[in-house]
């Protein structure tokens, strides 16, 4: 059984701030929620190319093991969670981000974009990823806007993400093929009609 962070009441406050996360030692995260906090440990491993992790996990692992009184036991805690769909999304974005050529990519024709896009809009493993924190939303939303330079399709409104790949697929159908590369276990997982197989 594990422990999590009590939400009822504020956590102990540390360097004047109740919400805070030493991501290293000697750099110390603030915020004035939780919420907050999530966005900001976020944005500091993304801009760096690191893996966002389990943020909430962590959190709730930084107060319990520092400040028990603070956190009460959680039964939920002994089911291992998959990574959530919006952090594999970011680490998808952040690896597209840290191999673009210098002037982006060579994105494909409209038509082609909003081929794959009527494809995708109907996948039922096209779902959504921005729940949760709504700072990481954000900031992954800006990049990935970047990558397909602004580029939309006219079925946006339907393209969320790829649970199999973890892709943003508003972004995915606008990318060449040969961009990033679907394991094998990705690949036996598509639908015939995937447009990445």
């Amino acid at each position: 059984m594990g422990m999590i962070l009590s939400r009822g009441k504020m956590p102990p406050q540390r360097d004047g701030a109740h919400f805070h996360f030493e991501i290293e030692p000697g750099v110390l995260l603030k915020a004035a929620t939780e919420e907050k906090l999530m966005a900001a440990i976020f944005e500091w491993r993304t801009r760096r190319g690191l893996p966002i992790g389990d943020l909430e996990e962590e959190i709730n692992s930084y107060y319990c093991t520092r400040w028990p009184s603070a956190c009460h036991s959680d039964p939920t805690k002994t089911v291992p969670r998959r990574t959530p769909l919006l952090h594999r999304v970011t680490q998808w974005a952040a690896m597209l981000a840290s191999r673009m050529p210098r002037g982006g990519y060579s994105l494909v024709t409209q038509d082609e974009a909003n081929r794959r896009a009527q494809i995708c809009q109907v996948c039922p493993k096209n779902v959504a990823w921005r729940g949760g924190c709504v700072g990481c939303s954000q900031t992954t939303s800006i990049l990935l806007a970047q990558l397909r330079q602004l580029r939309t399709s006219h079925r946006q409104g339907n393209l969320l993400a790829c649970s199999i790949t973890g892709a943003d697929n508003l972004t995915a159908v606008h990318l060449p093929l040969e961009t990033w590369v679907d394991t094998p276990e990705q690949k036996a997982q598509m639908p015939d009609a995937c447009w990445r197989k």
